[in-house]
């Protein structure tokens, strides 16, 4: 199983071969499957896929069909996503991923999580004058931008578990952003926002009529410059990773993530952030110097099972852990139902006490976990 930060499971014992043609300017790639209909002609026994859009899915399955690995699916589907849903993914952000080897029977956990810019101070929450900025002009503005650690995570697990050639993994988004793809609701509702438009501007041309108006939904929406830049990421990381590589190498390992921000695509990132009253203080060399780190993960005993998760400094493991603990030792000698032993949300006492103990979990949460860096 993989479970990746960007809503993405995949779950796999046998997949089936395909052969696979060439899209141009990249390096081979498994056919793609360009309508938006049903998921007819994927074989892939034993297999499952699931993310936050269809047709992100969809590409999951034809990696995975094209005798990819689980990870070669995630970097695959974590491509499009960042195309049909960049409100909530993509490129410039961070994302955590656990890997599970059937063969080893070896769980590992991979931290691409955002990191704050080298010059980050204490008083990121505060204005020039001294006074706190409001929660807003924090979360919204540049203060909140960290360093982007996606690119660098995926390359760091495709060098270790992938099978398909970093080429072959961007193809498909390639496709669908110069092909187009509909507009979702989601989207269409985050866009609708009456202050959208005046907040990025560069958004108008991609999802706004001549009249000011968000397109409607099912408008097929062609993103060429989102293509253009997944076009340098599948050559510079084609340059970069060693092809096939299936297991760490001192040659793996000297890869350098910062290549994906060299040029262009660093300058475009540090000036978007540096925009507006309260700009961030991420650099090229913040880019540059960014890498990716195996963790070792967090697991612990519920029932008769061994549950694990990202260890910190991703925090929704740990939570999810003391909670699930909290809930067994509460069951069933302190009162509890004979319904709540089995876990029943039906049952009020349940999730009362369900409830609390994620209140709890929380509030632990707040006070003990950080970066372990």
């Amino acid at each position: 199983m993989l479970h990746t930060d960007w809503g993405l499971r995949i779950f796999t014992e046998a997949a089936s071969s395909s052969h696979a043609p060439r899209l141009e300017g990249t390096t081979p790639a498994p056919p793609f499957l360009g309508d938006t209909g049903g998921f007819d002609g994927l074989v892939c026994p034993i297999t499952a896929a699931t993310t936050a859009h269809p047709l992100a899915t969809r590409v999951a399955l034809q990696m995975l069909a094209a005798g990819g690995a689980p990870i070669d699916a995630a970097i695959a589907a974590q491509f499009v996503l960042g195309l049909v849903e960049p409100q909530s993914s993509g490129v410039g952000g961070g994302s955590l991923i656990l890997h599970w080897d059937g063969s080893a029977r070896a769980l590992s956990s991979y931290d691409g999580l955002s990191a704050a810019p080298e010059r980050v101070t204490p008083a990121l929450t505060v204005d020039l004058d001294g006074t706190a900025l409001k929660s807003e002009d924090v979360q919204r503005g540049g203060r909140s931008v960290g360093v982007p650690g996606t690119l660098a995570v995926l390359q760091l697990a495709h060098q270790r578990h992938g099978k398909l050639p970093w080429g072959a993994l961007v193809a498909p988004a390639v496709a669908l952003a110069e092909g187009g793809f509909p507009l979702a609701a989601y989207m269409h509702g985050i866009l609708a926002v009456h202050t959208a438009a005046a907040d990025h501007p560069e958004m108008l041309a991609l999802y706004f009529g001549a009249d000011g108006k968000v397109l409607p939904v099912g408008t097929m929406v062609r993103n060429p410059a989102y293509a253009a830049t997944l076009r340098q990421i599948a050559a510079r990381g084609a340059m970069a990773v060693p092809e096939a590589i299936t297991a760490p190498t001192a040659e793996a390992d000297r890869a350098n993530p910062g290549d994906f921000w060299s040029d262009g695509m660093g300058t475009a990132l540090v000036a978007a952030a540096q925009r507006g009253t309260h700009p961030s203080t991420i650099t090229q060399t913040d880019l540059a110097n960014y890498r990716a780190q195996e963790r070792g993960p967090t697991c612990a005993a519920f029932l008769a099972y061994s549950v694990c998760a990202m260890a910190p400094p991703s925090f929704g493991g740990v939570v999810v852990l003391q909670m699930l603990q909290m809930i067994e030792a509460r069951v069933p000698p302190f009162g509890l139902t004979a319904a709540a032993t089995r876990f029943d949300f039906a049952d009020p006492e349940f999730v009362h006490y369900y409830a609390e103990a994620g209140h709890l979990a929380q509030a632990d949460r707040l006070q003990h976990i950080g970066d372990p860096a």
